[in-house]
């Protein structure tokens, strides 16, 4: 079986609990998928007015827009978990949809060059972007608040403005990438374990804003960075948090 037609909604079928993509069978969910072979994309009606967007594995873009709403009217909410996964053939994408959370390993493992989140998106899952290794430009939505563990792993991604919106960065979410420059938001208050650790070519100054109290084990380690200022409220100062960077100015507050 390769196929299943099912004539029941997105959200009846998987009520019953049978992971038919482990088994590399295809669900459709009889009138209610639009099908848009313009854009390459399909849309799994919630029959609620909602839907979820997923790839017509038949056809492949080079440009990929994810819309607010499906062909039929439904308000697209999520997108299937590994849409992109391991999608060979380079290509960008913008996400006009007010998706609440990027799946985790949605682009892991592909070739895609650039990304705009322009919705309401509140949080990009763990290992979202792992390994996208030609991932080189990144566009955040001001609503923006989690940046999940290793969600950037290994990118080309050179410069980087993190939102004021964002509050936590997660463990190794920057881990080995290409950063040369990076701006943190003025309200972040968590940056996990070895966040930006290994970005190489990062350097210059690093502002680390008021809210964080804590610089984790190993967030800046293996960096280029030669300057960096820490809020007043910092506390504590993890193990190897800057080992083997090039800093030649630190002041520690004395709160720590």
């Amino acid at each position: 079986i390769k196929t299943i037609n099912y004539a029941g909604t997105m959200t009846e079928w998987q009520a019953l609990d049978f992971d038919a993509a482990s088994y590399g069978i295809t669900v459709k969910y009889k009138a209610n998928t639009d099908y848009d072979f313009d854009t390459g994309l399909r849309y799994m009606s919630f029959g609620d007015g909602t839907c979820c967007v997923d790839l017509i594995p038949t056809v492949s873009f080079d440009k990929y827009t994810i819309p607010k709403l499906s062909p039929s009217g439904d308000k697209v909410v999520s997108m299937t978990q590994g849409m992109f996964a391991k999608r060979g053939e380079y290509f960008e994408i913008t996400i006009l949809a007010d998706i609440d959370i990027i799946p985790a390993d949605l682009f892991s493992d592909t070739n895609v060059t650039s990304v705009s989140i322009l919705g309401n998106t509140s949080k990009i899952g763990n290992t979202a972007f792992y390994d996208c290794d030609y991932l080189e430009s990144i566009t955040f939505s001001d609503h923006l608040k989690t940046i999940g563990e290793w969600a950037f792993y290994n990118t080309a991604i050179t410069s980087i403005v993190i939102p004021d919106s964002v509050t936590t960065i997660g463990e190794h979410a920057f881990y080995q990438s290409k950063l040369e420059t990076l701006k943190l938001g003025k309200n972040l208050n968590k940056i996990g374990a070895y966040a930006f650790s290994g970005c190489t070519s990062l350097k210059g100054s690093i502002v680390i804003p008021n809210g964080v109290t804590v610089i984790e084990d190993g967030t800046f380690s293996d960096c280029s960075i030669e300057e960096v200022s820490f809020g007043d409220n910092l506390i504590k100062i993890g193990n190897r948090a800057f080992a083997d960077c090039k800093l030649t100015n630190v002041v520690v507050p004395n709160s720590v």
